[in-house]
């Protein structure tokens, strides 16, 4: 079993951006496994679910190219997408991340209904 070595809040504080709620904290640190998140408009789902992707890569629990993100807009999984990439990069190059030698940081997570194609 892997050992987290990030807290949600630390990773926040590595990427400069606001801590999570402690509910968002609960949802992005939740144990492997199917996952579904109700919340109204505007309370930070997306971001909770980029968060939660990084997360996990960055405690090495799974790889980007691993994980299937579903949005309801093409828009929205754009967003996600550059979100996650842009912050995994950033932790790349701050040397939190130990890339495998495939070089598996440099593959971006499947958004559903985004120009990318996945699979």
């Amino acid at each position: 079993m892997t050992t987290v070595g990030y807290s949600p809040a630390q990773l926040a504080r590595l990427l400069r951006l606001p801590e999570p709620t402690p509910e968002q904290a609960a949802v992005i640190s939740a144990p492997l496994g199917p996952l579904a998140v109700i919340a109204g408009a505007g309370s930070g789902k997306s971001e909770t679910m980029a968060a939660r992707l990084v997360w996990l890569v960055a405690n090495g629990l799974v790889r980007p190219d691993r994980v299937l993100g579903l949005t309801f807009t093409r828009k929205a999984a754009a967003e996600f997408a550059d979100r996650v990439r842009s912050r995994l990069e950033r932790l790349r190059r701050a040397g939190t991340l130990d890339p495998t030698p495939g070089g598996w940081w440099r593959t971006t997570p499947c958004a559903k209904g985004s120009s990318r194609p996945c699979g």
